[in-house]
């Protein structure tokens, strides 16, 4: 829901007559989708596998879980922010919130011991930009 309101407003903020009262028009200069890299999925499934192993549950026993159409292509990839000394704070915010972790919440523990390994990366895929971005970004404001 949060991104059919922000394309949403995106396209809205260009158009005078969509909300006069906002003043004038103005154009988004960049916005990019949150990805995964199916390179990181992996290395999670290969990390689930082993705890499936010694008998905890993970999502791979489920029906509906298709390991096949999880994460983005990592060539379609277009921004790496190297995010390792935040960890904690990225964690502290997740755990403070319990929709964040959903039926994942018994594995925050592990998560936390391994994410700076697993994923040291928030990854984005630019998405609209008004001049084509530098590839591979590593700073979300570069070129504004």
């Amino acid at each position: 829901m949060a991104h059919r309101v922000t394309v949403a407003s995106v396209e809205a903020a260009a158009v005078a007559e969509r909300f006069p009262e906002g003043g004038a028009p103005w154009q988004v200069r960049k916005v990019y989708d949150i990805v995964w890299p199916r390179s990181a999925v992996r290395r999670v499934i290969k990390v689930m596998q082993v705890l499936d192993f010694f008998g905890l549950h993970t999502p791979l026993r489920e029906p509906h879980f298709d390991p096949d159409v999880l994460g983005c292509p990592d060539e379609l990839i277009t921004t790496r922010i190297n995010v390792r000394s935040v960890m904690w704070a990225k964690w502290a915010a997740l755990c403070a919130h319990r929709s964040q972790m959903g039926r994942t919440g018994r594995f925050v523990w592990f998560f936390q011991r391994v994410s700076r390994w697993l994923w040291p990366y928030e990854t984005f895929q630019c998405v609209q930009s008004v001049r084509p971005a530098q590839q591979p970004e590593s700073d979300i404001f570069a070129g504004l």
